[in-house]
C-alpha cells in the first residue's frame, strides 16, 4: 500500500513527512499499528553498521571544520 502513488503529486504531512497518496498513508498508519501489536519488527542496524556510521560521520564532521 505505501507503494502507490498519486499521478496527481503527492502531499507533505505535518513534520515534513512527504506522503504519495492517500493509499500509501493508510498503509504507514496500518505498518505501525502491525509493529505496536508486535506482528512486525523494525530491523535494527548491527553493530558493524553503527560504528561505519559514526565513523563516517566523523570524518564528514572533521572535513567540514577544516574548510
Amino acid at each position: 500500500m505505501k507503494a502507490v502513488f498519486d499521478p496527481r503529486g503527492g502531499y507533505f504531512k505535518s513534520g515534513g513527512v512527504y506522503m504519495p497518496s492517500l493509499v500509501a498513508e493508510i498503509g504507514a498508519v496500518v505498518e505501525e499499528h502491525m509493529k505496536s501489536i508486535g506482528l512486525i519488527h523494525d530491523p535494527e542496524m548491527s553493530a558493524h553498521t553503527k560504528a561505519l556510521i559514526a565513523e563516517k560521520r566523523k570524518q564528514f564532521e572533521d572535513r567540514s571544520k577544516k574548510q
